[in-house]
């Protein structure tokens, strides 16, 4: 039978097992949060939080939403686009109407008519905006400068508050930091699994206790 010493000894082995790869898994969710992040800023996408019930049941208000910059003649009626207001505040509201001027196409060829080269000249845009749950149209256009971008998903809750309130530099000094803590404790581990295996080991030329 196995004396206490051993049972208490096993015990505590798997203790450590648990306890490395509960703060290993802690650490892998951290650095795969942080490099998501990273990641989507890195591809151009901002966070906004939804700071009213205008644009209720598609977003509710708290909901925080990813956006991303495309050009103006790119955006389409019934988009969600994010966009400043002269008051320099931030709006998510989608878009009812756009208006512009002709696109200018131009082909340029050589005498003998054989194409070079073509340009586009997109015409400035303006849009017209509404909150899905306002029952008036916003009274106000939008030129396509304030435009931020469109919205492209939303970003699930716990997620949402870090993206809106973590700048990247803290979110890569979080992930570092979890990495060094990570490489600490297995050293810290290392180190002291050393010296209790060199306390237990027998002084050479002196039997142990119930040895011959």
């Amino acid at each position: 039978m196995e004396s206490s010493a051993v049972r208490t000894a096993h015990r505590l082995d798997i203790r450590r097992i648990l306890s490395r790869l509960l703060f290993a898994v802690v650490t892998l969710l951290v650095l795969s949060l942080v490099a998501t992040y990273i990641g989507l800023q890195l591809l151009g996408y901002r966070f906004y939080q939804v700071r009213s019930g205008s644009m209720e049941p598609a977003l509710e208000k708290g909901d925080v939403v990813a956006v991303k910059a495309l050009e103006p003649r790119l955006v389409a009626g019934s988009d969600v686009i994010a966009y400043k207001t002269s008051g320099g505040l931030t709006v998510v509201h989608r878009v009812r109407e756009i208006e512009s001027g002709p696109d200018v196409h131009s082909v340029f060829v050589d005498r003998d008519q054989k194409f070079l080269s073509e340009k586009w000249d997109y015409a400035p845009r303006t849009f017209y905006t509404k909150g899905d749950a306002n029952p008036e149209p916003d009274q106000y256009s939008v030129p396509e400068g304030a435009v931020l971008g469109t919205v492209r998903f939303t970003v699930p809750p716990p997620l949402g508050l870090v993206a809106t309130h973590v700048s990247r530099t803290t979110m890569f000094f979080v992930g570092v930091s979890c990495v060094l803590i990570f490489i600490a404790w297995e050293a810290a581990e290392r180190i002291l699994a050393g010296r209790r295996s060199g306390s237990k080991a027998p002084v050479p030329g002196v039997l142990e206790e119930g040895t011959q």
